[in-house]
């Protein structure tokens, strides 16, 4: 019997809020008063992006749970949903990177990496090209490891699972801020790797399978979901957001992974949570939004490099109305390129694999 996917609704309207709040942070950060939070300037995009891999696993989870996934259909399915888009960014930097017009000369083994989507493995090439993209090459590795991680943890008891998942995010995390504390000024390479590399940041995405796997193993008879919903929202984005605005000197020394069990606590209760709110934010406008997301992730950059020489020949430089109107139109391209390009082309890609017997239903 086959078993249905469970999707949370408002789950897509969060994945947009933060890859737009991860926007902001990357163009933003530097204008008043965003840039006199050293915290916000330094910690919040790497925050925002371990919610992102904790909402990955959160969702595949939910997904997933009741299935026997086939390791080949899985591998097929994200290629014809995260490759596309991302190939269209690498042929931008092919045709614009080779005379320095943007940002990097062209280096044929750094394309190469790029290309098998290896780049987070190599620090010294993690940031060429389309920077943003070092998040593809880490969800690539979670993907891989998904199908066998789903197939065998459903009979592992909660407890069990709940102290494995702490303790491996317990020892990334020190480790992580043991290694951005060893050097005053670290080369980049090394930063690359404390930062980039995906083994590090494999913790958020367990996090987000356990979190996935409580939330369907709770008792959906409870009458409390609202409150527990209320009090874990309260908690999670009050204490996050006094660690910003008190801005600490001592918590700036430890990195941002050390947040994601609060994290996760909110991306549970935001879950569980059935108010108007969330109610709203399950409208087929945020589901579409969801949608256009990672298109969304991947064109910043190079969006930003046209919007800026757009604005260089005007002689207007970057403020809160100018980035509001790249906002609009990242997301309006984001949209036309999710509707005549992204949508379309997966079908003809899955159908192309199942002609040729690489996957099968």
């Amino acid at each position: 019997m086959t078993q249905k996917t469970l999707h949370i609704p408002q789950l897509s309207a969060l994945r947009f809020f933060i890859v737009l709040s991860i926007v902001i942070w990357h163009y933003g950060r530097q204008l008043y008063p965003l840039n006199t939070n050293y915290l916000f300037r330094t910690q919040y995009g790497n925050m925002a992006v371990d919610l992102f891999f904790i909402l990955s696993g959160f969702v595949l989870t939910i997904g997933n749970y009741h299935k026997t996934i086939k390791p080949l259909l899985f591998y097929a399915d994200r290629f014809a949903k995260i490759y596309p888009v991302y190939f269209l960014t690498l042929l931008y930097y092919l045709i614009f990177s080779h005379d320095g017009i943007f940002f990097h000369t062209f280096q044929p083994m750094a394309f190469i990496a790029h290309l098998l989507l290896l780049q987070a493995w190599i620090p010294n090439i993690t940031m060429s090209f389309n920077t943003p993209a070092w998040f593809l090459s880490v969800i690539v590795f979670f993907y891989a490891l998904f199908p066998y991680i789903n197939n065998r943890i459903k009979n592992v008891h909660t407890g069990k699972l709940a102290l494995m998942t702490v303790l491996i995010w317990a020892a990334s995390s020190a480790l992580v801020t043991h290694l951005i504390n060893m050097y005053s000024s670290p080369s980049r390479t090394f930063e690359a790797f404390t930062y980039y590399n995906p083994f590090l940041h494999f913790n958020a995405f367990l996090m987000g399978i356990c979190g996935g796997i409580l939330y369907l193993r709770r008792n959906k008879k409870s009458a409390n979901d609202f409150w527990l919903s209320a009090t874990g929202i309260i908690i999670s984005v009050g204490v996050l957001s006094s660690i910003f605005i008190m801005d600490i000197p001592a918590i700036r020394t430890i990195h941002s992974s050390a947040y994601n069990p609060l994290l996760l606590l909110f991306i549970y209760s935001f879950s569980v949570n059935k108010t108007a709110f969330t109610s709203f934010l399950s409208h087929t406008f945020f589901f579409r939004l969801g949608d256009i997301s990672f298109a969304m992730y991947l064109l910043q950059k190079p969006a930003m490099a046209i919007y800026r020489l757009i604005l260089n020949h005007y002689n207007v430089t970057i403020n809160f109305f100018t980035l509001f109107v790249y906002l609009i139109v990242l997301t309006a391209v984001s949209y036309i390129l999710y509707i005549v390009y992204e949508k379309p082309l997966r079908p003809l890609i899955l159908s192309y694999f199942a002609s040729r017997r690489l996957i099968s239903g």
